[in-house]
Formats: C-alpha cells, structure tokens, sequence
C-alpha cells in the first residue's frame, strides 16, 4: 500500500508534548531537541497549540524571561487528524505551505507531528 493511501498514523513521528504551564526555557529546550523544530502545547492533555522557533523569537522580542510561561507565545500549527490519508494530508500542506502539523484526534490528544 503507498503512503498516499495510508493515513498518516502510519507515518507520523511521535512526538512529547509539553503542558502550557511550561518556562520558555524548558519550551526552547524542547524545540531544539524536536526533530521537527516544533512541540505541540497541552492542557489537561489536549492539544491548545505548538511552541515553535517562531513563537520563541515572539517571546525574545516580546522581552520574555526563560522562567516565564510559553502560553503567551503559543503559536499554531496545521492539525491533521490520525485517518487523514497521506493525499489528505499533502492537500492540507499545499493550502498552509511552510507550517508544520500535528496529528490529534477528534478528542484532543496529540499522536504526533
């Protein structure tokens, strides 16, 4: 079966989120060590947004301390569900080039990016 036909659960990279409550510091620690240059934002376990090399520049322009919380920097990302099919999922990306994704569920729960 392609990759196109699949749905994209099947190729997602896992990813850990991060609860919103989070410093910038601990977010840009994050971010660096995604492989993807984004980490998606939780609360109570569902997903509310990413922190990004962009929403970090946010914060550093904005003044922000490294103890501060990520919340008032979150950023957005394209949201794919985990059946999206990878043509699904390629259409998506062709509408919102240059933005990652992150893959929830119809309950909120991030499976990856």
């Amino acid at each position: 079966m392609d990759a196109l036909s699949q749905p994209v659960s099947s190729s997602l990279r896992p990813a850990r989120p991060l609860s919103i409550e989070a410093s910038c510091g601990a977010a840009a620690m994050a971010v660096r060590n995604s492989a993807g240059g984004l980490v998606p934002l939780t609360r109570d376990d569902l997903y509310v947004g990413i922190a990004s090399e962009k929403s970090l520049q946010a914060a550093l322009d904005g003044n922000a301390e490294l103890d501060d919380p990520i919340s008032a920097f979150l950023d957005e990302a394209l949201v794919i569900k985990p059946y999206a099919s990878g043509a699904e999922a390629l259409r998506l990306f062709d509408l919102h080039p240059g933005s990652g994704a992150v893959v929830v569920d119809d309950g909120g729960i991030v499976w990856g990016v």
